[in-house]
């Protein structure tokens, strides 16, 4: 068997499953996001850091963590879901209402960002998160 065969095989193994292991770097990542903006959040009633939640095109674990943000603050303002447009995509998003005030501050509060930094921290592991799915089998 001649090399150029086997690395055409290889070629269309990954191709194959490229866009499989994309979809789960962009989840690892998004979920990277979400624990970091969970540990940053700021905790009056705790239910901000507790409505934190990822969606992919895999599924989303906003229903847990609305219902977690709900105990944590029965008064919180829930938020609907926000939902990725397809593969290869993800969203972080907070349920609680009053999280974009915290995020960004008021003219009478300053702001306490908590989604900025945890993404901002996760894009420095971002190419480490897609390269090991790439390699892994």
């Amino acid at each position: 068997m001649s090399a150029a065969f086997v690395g055409r095989d290889l070629l269309a193994s990954l191709s194959d499953t490229l866009a499989e292991r994309a979809d789960r770097a962009v989840g690892d990542i998004a979920r990277e996001v979400r624990d970091g903006a969970v540990s940053n959040a700021a905790r009056d009633t705790g239910s901000m850091a507790s409505g934190v939640y990822v969606a992919t095109a895999d599924g989303s674990d906003y229903g847990e963590r609305m219902a977690e943000a709900r105990d944590a603050n029965p008064e919180v303002v829930i938020l609907d879901e926000v939902a990725p447009d397809g593969p290869g995509e993800a969203v972080v998003g907070c349920a609680a209402g009053h999280s974009i005030y915290v995020e960004y501050g008021t003219r009478n509060m300053a702001a306490q960002p908590f989604l900025t930094p945890a993404a901002e921290a996760a894009r420095a592991n971002m190419a480490g998160h897609v390269m090991a799915r790439i390699e892994s089998a």
